[in-house]
This record gives C-alpha cells, structure tokens and sequence, in this order.
C-alpha cells in the first residue's frame, strides 16, 4: 500500500489600509467552494502536476476549507485516493477572494495513465461482448483477467497504479483493487474501493454488488502461487473476511452473505 507524505505551506495576506499585500492577480475564478473543489479534482484526475484556482467571495472561508480540499477529493474519490502521493498547497487570501497554488507528484504519469485507461476501456468491452446478460460473470471475469494479468510485485515502478496492471503486468494490492474498479465501473456494476489492514499490512479490496447485495472481492489474495485460480475472497461476506481483514466497516456498506446463484 501507498504511504501519503502530505505538506502544506500557506500564506496568508494582510489587509493593511484598504490594501492587499502579496496578493497574486486573479484570473478566471469560482464563486463557491464547491466550484473550488470541483475545479481542483478534475486537475487531479488529469494528473495535473502544478496548477491554481481562483476564488472570489469570503476570504477567511476561503483560508479555512482550501486545505481540506484534497484531502476530501481523496477520501470521496477512488480515482483520486489511488494516484496522489504527495502534494503542497500555497494560498493567498484578501478580504473578497483567494489564489491557491498546488503542486503534486502522482504514483504514475498521465500518459501512462492515459494509456491503461484506454486499455481498461478494451478489456471491458471484449468481457460484455463474452457475458452480455450475466453481471455475475462479468465480475468473475474481471476478478480472473486481474490475477491472471498480473504478479504480485512491490518494486515496480508503477506497483500503485492501473498502469501496471495492465501494461506492465506488475502491482501490489492497490493497482489489483483499482484496475477492477476501473473495470466493473466501465461495466457499469457497482463497486467501491477498500482501504483497510490484512495480514499485519495496509491493504486494498473491492466491494461488489450484485442483485441488491454487497460483497467483498478480494483479487489479491486470491492471486496464489499456484495457476489455478482462487476464489476463497470472491463474494464473501464481511463476517468471513473480518476473519484476516480489518477495515472502517462504518464507511462502507454491509456484506451480509456469500454471493450464491441461486
């Protein structure tokens, strides 16, 4: 699993006689902190490594929830949580608005990720074309083509990422859960990403759902050894994989059963 090394610098203007000092020119700007945020996800979705926002309205709001804005892009949004390593954020605020410049480092480049998204895009249309009426088997194919892509490898470049997964055929846990995230979403099935503790370790899953149920996926360990494939954390419930996992059940929806056909 990923390691988050977060730093943050700030600097505040002062308003000192009707004037504002070092305070950056506004260009183009958003009128609302749900803009802000907005315009700042989708630069991390283009994995934009420097870029800055405007803001014209409550200043102190704006000094007050700017450096919440990643932090919250990546708690909401799997896409987000799985490329961000590292970030710094410098804001300058005046009594009607505020500048912020952030600068990122990202677990893979945005050409490679441009790239395996493509391919993502591939290997889901040829998984609908093989199972066009069956979502269970569409999860099980996707479960498969991420055990049998990849080998468990924690010094790859792009060990973190979709990339290499599907390009380099070499990940940890993270780039296992998030390619079949990116996969059942392009399937349009439901499907969360999981951050939790196994086995002693930081760990990354997926919860599924299926016929109005949620169930644990677990490709990773489920990628053994031998070439058979496993499929002891394939739909379990959440009592069963409490067993060796450990995660804030609170924030994710509840698996109350093994999936069964019938």
């Amino acid at each position: 699993m990923k390691r988050f090394m977060i730093i943050m610098a700030s600097c505040l203007s002062l308003l000192v006689a009707g004037t504002v000092q070092n305070e950056p020119a506004l260009a183009k700007t958003s009128s609302t902190m749900q803009e802000v945020a907005k315009d700042v996800e989708n630069h991390l979705l283009q994995l934009d490594k420097t870029f800055t926002v405007n803001y014209t309205g409550n200043g102190k709001k704006f000094a007050k929830e700017i450096t919440k804005v990643i932090p919250t892009a990546i708690d909401e949004k799997a896409e987000i949580d799985s490329i961000v390593k590292t970030y710094t954020v410098t804001y300058y605020t005046s009594h009607n608005g505020g500048q912020a410049t952030f600068h990122l480092s990202y677990y893979t480049t945005k050409a490679k990720q441009q790239k395996a998204l493509k391919k993502i895009k591939a290997v889901a249309k040829d998984i609908k074309k093989r199972h066009p009426n069956s979502q269970y088997q569409q999860v099980k194919a996707v479960h498969n083509y991420v055990i049998q892509q990849t080998t468990y490898d924690h010094t790859e470049a792009d060990r973190y990422s979709i990339y290499g997964v599907v390009k380099d055929g070499r990940a940890v846990c993270q780039g296992y859960a998030m390619t079949a995230y990116y996969l059942l979403k392009e399937l349009h099935i439901d499907v969360q990403y999981v951050t939790g503790v196994a086995g002693g370790e930081n760990h990354a899953w997926n919860k599924v759902k299926l016929g109005g149920y949620w169930y644990n996926m677990d490709a990773t360990w489920d990628d053994t050894a031998s070439k058979k494939i496993n499929y002891r954390y394939f739909l379990i419930s959440d009592k069963v994989l409490a067993l060796n996992h450990q995660w804030d059940k609170s924030s994710f929806p509840y698996s109350p059963k093994k999936y069964t056909s019938n």
